[in-house]
Order: structure tokens, then sequence, then C-alpha cells
């Protein structure tokens, strides 16, 4: 905010900016909506910003290449320009059809906190596949790890490349439940009721919110919708969408920079570079590569992306 960009200037104590809205313009105002932190009184708004300016412009030239310094600054204020601009009109969301694929994946609703019907079904199938009178709970991985340590399988987690390794009836049944159960838990019934309004989802996207620099939102899960869950965005009658996607866009930065000769010919090559990196080092597991290529660039210190390194 600029009180706490003029603050930071003047070596005084930085407020707090306002909580971040969750709900979009169309949103239902709460009792108390906290404003936007005010700048100290006396405090011209414009000559505060043109101080702030100034500051930002006298580092921007003090930096090491200033027109790169420049040109970065220059994208980063037009994608916030965007991000606010896509959090204030929103995407287009039909909720009928939203709710119709979840009639369709999951089955219906029961009333309370009940399973799903598709879900419960997967449960009791599983729960069968460890033997008579046995009852899993497939969302709680510990008791799935019993249930699999009982049957004489041992496995350190419930992820799925783990258990695609494991022969035994549950397997199957399970993954398909953990797949439902994400659908159910992150893009059900209740993330349409909070989330889509007249016909609008709308998120906060903020650039740069991640230490890597990717853009983050805050709630939603707008950057992470699964495909199923995408035959809901239909374009208003008159308009079209145009998908893009920055085909692995990492990997070929990544080859740019380090001048790596192996990598920037199968960059140059239009052959996908996961599946190239997996022939050659990780026996043709394109998943896996990929994991690995991605924890690198991103400085991964934990998690499967770690372990493939």
């Amino acid at each position: 905010s600029l009180p706490a960009a003029w603050a930071r200037l003047h070596g005084l104590p930085v407020p707090p900016d306002a909580p971040a809205f969750s709900r979009g313009a169309e949103a239902e105002p709460s009792l108390f909506d906290a404003g936007p932190p005010p700048l100290p009184e006396g405090v011209d708004p414009m000559t505060a910003l043109l101080e702030v300016y100034a500051a930002q412009s006298a580092r921007t030239k003090a930096a090491e290449h200033p027109e790169r310094m420049r040109l970065l600054l220059a994208g980063e204020s037009a994608g916030t320009l965007v991000a606010v601009e896509m959090g204030r009109t929103g995407v287009p969301w039909r909720a009928d059809v939203h709710r119709g694929l979840l009639e369709e994946l999951l089955g219906e609703r029961y009333g309370g906190s009940g399973l799903p019907r598709r879900l419960a079904e997967l449960e009791e199938e599983i729960s069968a596949a460890f033997g008579p009178g046995v009852r899993v709970r497939p969302d709680l991985p510990a008791e799935v790890l019993r249930a699999f340590a009982r049957a004489g399988v041992q496995l350190s987690s419930t992820r799925a490349w783990e258990l695609k390794r494991v022969e035994h009836p549950a397997v199957e049944p399970l993954l398909r439940y953990k797949k439902l159960y994400r659908l159910w838990t992150a893009h059900g019934w209740s993330w349409l009721r909070s989330w889509v309004r007249e016909g609008r989802f709308r998120a906060e996207y903020v650039p740069g919110g991640a230490a890597s620099g990717r853009w983050t939102t805050n709630g939603g899960g707008a950057l992470q919708i699964p495909k199923v869950v995408r035959r809901a965005v239909v374009a208003d009658p008159g308009w079209r969408l145009v998908v893009a996607d920055a085909g692995q866009m990492e990997p070929r930065v990544l080859a740019a920079v380090s001048r790596d000769p192996g990598l920037m010919a199968v960059a140059g090559s239009g052959e996908d570079l996961y599946t190239a990196l997996s022939q050659r080092a990780f026996g043709g597991d394109r998943a896996r590569a990929k994991l690995a290529l991605l924890g690198a660039v991103y400085g991964q210190t934990s998690g499967d992306g770690l372990r493939y390194l």
C-alpha cells in the first residue's frame, strides 16, 4: 500500500495492509470491513505517491542493469493491472454445468456431512478388499497404511506413485477414491456455493506472490482448477475463450540461463523436454523427470522432487 511504502521511505513503523478480499466485488460486505490503512495526518496522498515513485526510480537507476530492471518492473506492473481486472471481472462460470458434473462423478449427496454416493460405494469396496469385517477410512492415510501393513504390504505413504507399485485389490478403488475425494473437498458443492455468484468466479490474483515469482491467489484455488471442472467455464454469449499454455517454460528458461548443451539442444528441437530427460536419466518415467527438474529449478528441499534428484 502507499502508506506502507511511504512509511518505509521515512523509516517509520509500517502499517499493515488491509485484509485481502476473497469473494470479489459482488460479495456481501461484513459488518466491520477494514478499510485501507491511512497516511499520517497532514500528509498529502499525491505528494506521498510522488515521493515513493521518485525513490523507486532512483533505486532502479542504481541497479546493475537499469534497463533490465525497468523492463521487469514494467512487466510486473502490467501483470498487476491485469490481475486486478481479472479479479474484478471474474471468470464466466456455469453453476448448473458444475453441479451436473459433480452429480455425474460423485453421485447424489446425502444429508449432513456424509460422503456422496460414489465415494461411499468406493469406501465399501476398499474396505471389502482388505477382508471380511474390515473397515477402512480411505481419507485417513494412517488407517490405510495400517490396513496394508496387516495385509503384508509395507508403504511409507499413500501417494499415488507408491500405491501404483503395489499389487493389491484395494489399490485401484483407492486411487479412484483419492481423485474423487479431492474433487469433492476442493471443488465440490461447498466450493461452488462459496465462490460462484451471478455466473462469475472471482478470486484475488497476486502477481509474484510465490517465492519463485509465480502468481498465487488468495482463496478459491483459481490457478489449480482441475481439467474436469473447467467444463463449467463457458464463454458469455458473443464471446470466445482462448486457451494458451506457456509450454514447459521453466526448463526452457533453465536451458537459456545454464547454457547446458544437452538441455539447449532438446529445448530447440521442439521435442517434449520432460520426455527427453526421462529417457536419459529416469528410465522413461516422465512424471518423475518433471518433478525432479522443477524441484531443481525452484530449490525444492523436501518431497518427491528432491528424492528424484
